[in-house]
């Protein structure tokens, strides 16, 4: 059998193996799962050039490095490289390193292909907590040995678990 729906603008019908036969704006609507996803990390932090400034700096307001913004550019040049005119839509975490990487990224695409960018609290790291103490780190680490990597949940912050 065959099934339509009527959409205003729009007109979908399809048969048992959801065979589409549809209107071309239909069509737009049906064909809106990209081709493609890219999954980019940050770009070197702060962080990643001195665990010290954990102590000081929360880890959502780490910002990149000089060789992460960098980072960021180059991936941008490889990004624009794979994608070359497609239309480009972008999640991204709230964290102010993915911005930055985010940013030069973007910077490297034209403005036109962009056509969103959202920030998505989902997408980030577990929670280590508000401030990490490196004096505290070794034994911090060798309990969550004990525990297990996935279980143990850091002081004021998550396990594994917790965002699994």
């Amino acid at each position: 059998g065959c099934a339509a729906v009527e959409v205003p603008g729009y007109s979908l019908a399809w048969g048992k193996e959801w065979d589409v036969a549809v209107s071309t704006k239909a069509e737009l609507i049906l064909d809106r799962r990209p081709k493609r996803i890219i999954l980019l990390r940050h770009g070197e932090s702060m962080g990643n050039v001195n665990k010290a400034i954990y102590e000081t700096v929360p880890d959502n307001r780490l910002k990149l490095s000089d060789k992460g913004h960098q980072q960021a550019a180059d991936a941008g040049d490889k990004i624009k490289a794979l994608v070359g005119i497609e239309k480009v839509g972008v999640f991204v975490s709230p964290f102010i390193r993915t911005q930055e990487t985010a940013a030069g990224v973007l910077s490297k695409l034209d403005p036109q292909q962009v056509t969103f960018v959202r920030q998505d609290p989902r997408l980030r790291e577990q929670e280590w907590g508000n401030f990490q103490s490196t004096r505290d780190s070794d034994k911090i680490l060798q309990d969550r040995e004990k525990v297990g990597r996935f279980f143990y949940r850091f002081q004021t912050g998550e396990s594994g678990a917790d965002v699994y």
